[in-house]
C-alpha cells in the first residue's frame, strides 16, 4: 500500500477530517486558535495513513481569519513483488539455450518453456518472434530478448543474487571484469580446441585431446579460476555458490566431461585433466553435479546426436 504523509496547518475553528477507503477515519483533530500562524508553531499536525481516498474540511469561521491551508502529499510506492511473465523459447539440446535454464534454475524463476525444433525450418510465428530463429529467445513481461549471453546477463542484473555482485561499488565492478574475461578466455581459447577435438578423425583424436589440456595449462585456466586470495568454495574464484561463469559454461563443461564416452574426445581425457588440470576437474565436476546445471541435461541422447553430427565417418 502506498505510504501518504500530509502536513496540515489549521486556520481557527477549523477541523481536519482525512478518511480512508480500507481503514474508515484516520484522523480528526479541531483546535480553534487564534492564528493559523501560532497553531503552526505551536500544534502542527502529521498524520501518516495509507491507501487516503478523501480529505475534507469543515471550518466555522473562516470570515474571521484567512486561510493558510499548506498541503504536502509525499507518495512512496514500494517495489512490485509481482513476478515477471517469462516465456522461454528454447531446445534441451542445445548447449546455449541450456545456459538460460540455469539461470533461470538458479535464480528460482518461473517460466513458461516453449520447445522449438531445431531439427526443421522455423515456423513463420517463430521468426516473428525471433528474425534468425535461434535459440534460445525470452519473452520478458512482453519484451523480446535475444541471445543466451544476453539472457543471462538480463535475468542476472533484473534480479539481485550470488551470481554477480552489483556493478555500482568498486568491488562489485571488478569481479564482473573478472568474470568477463574468465568466460571469454573459455569461450575463445578453450572451446574452439573442443570443437576441434569432436570433429578428430580417431587417428588425429588423441593429439586433438592433448590440444586441450595444453589449452588449459597454457591460458592458465586454473590461475583465472582460483587466484590467489580465492575463498575455499569449489566455484568460481572459491565461491560457495554458482556464479555467472558457470551459468555461462555449465553447458560446455557437462558435454567436456561426457563426450569420452561416445568417441568425440580420446579415452585417456580425464586420465589427462586429473593429472594435468586437477583444480579444473574439480571445478567442473563440482559444476555439473549442481541441479540448476543438470537438470534438462539428457547425457545420452546429446552424446548420440553430437556423435552422428560431427564424428567423421571413417
Amino acid at each position: 500500500m502506498a505510504l501518504v504523509i500530509i502536513s496540515i496547518i489549521l486556520a481557527a475553528d477549523t477541523t481536519a477530517v482525512i478518511r480512508s477507503p480500507q481503514e474508515g477515519k484516520v484522523g480528526e483533530r479541531q483546535q480553534p486558535l487564534g492564528s493559523s500562524l501560532d497553531f503552526k508553531a505551536k500544534h502542527p499536525i502529521v498524520i501518516i495513513a495509507g491507501g487516503i481516498d478523501t480529505i475534507s474540511i469543515r471550518n466555522q469561521s473562516l470570515a474571521y481569519i484567512p486561510l493558510f491551508l499548506p498541503l504536502l502529499l509525499v507518495l512512496h510506492h514500494p517495489p512490485s513483488t509481482m513476478a515477471p511473465k517469462i516465456i522461454l523459447y528454447t531446445n534441451h539440446i542445445c548447449p546455449w539455450a541450456h545456459r538460460a535454464h540455469i539461470a533461470l534454475k538458479e535464480l528460482g524463476l518461473e517460466y513458461e518453456e516453449v520447445i522449438i525444433d531445431l531439427d526443421t525450418p522455423r515456423e513463420p510465428w517463430y521468426l516473428e518472434v525471433n528474425p534468425r530463429g535461434l535459440v534460445p529467445t525470452i519473452s520478458y513481461n512482453g519484451t523480446i530478448i535475444p541471445e543466451s549471453g544476453i539472457v543471462a546477463q538480463l535475468l542476472a542484473d533484473a534480479h539481485p543474487s550470488h551470481l554477480l555482485p552489483p556493478s555500482n561499488i568498486e568491488a562489485g565492478a571488478i569481479q564482473r571484469a573478472q568474470v568477463a574475461f574468465f568466460v571469454d578466455t573459455f569461450f575463445s581459447k578453450l572451446l574452439p580446441l573442443v570443437f576441434g577435438a569432436q570433429k578428430a578423425t580417431d587417428e588425429e583424436q588423441p593429439a586433438a585431446t592433448e590440444a586441450i589440456v595444453a589449452g588449459i595449462e597454457k591460458n592458465d585456466i586454473e590461475g583465472l579460476l582460483y587466484p590467489a586470495g580465492s575463498g575455499s568454495g569449489p566455484f568460481f574464484h572459491g565461491a560457495e555458490k554458482l556464479t555467472q561463469v558457470e551459468v555461462l559454461t555449465g553447458s560446455f563443461l557437462l558435454r567436456l566431461l561426457s563426450f569420452h564416452k561416445y568417441g568425440l574426445l580420446a579415452p585417456e581425457f580425464p586420465g589427462l585433466l586429473e593429472k594435468r588440470a586437477p583444480k579444473f576437474l574439480q571445478w567442473a565436476k563440482a559444476v555439473v553435479a549442481q541441479e540448476s546445471v543438470n537438470y534438462i541435461w539428457d547425457e545420452k541422447k546429446v552424446g548420440t546426436r553430437s556423435a552422428a553430427r560431427f564424428k567423421p565417418k571413417n
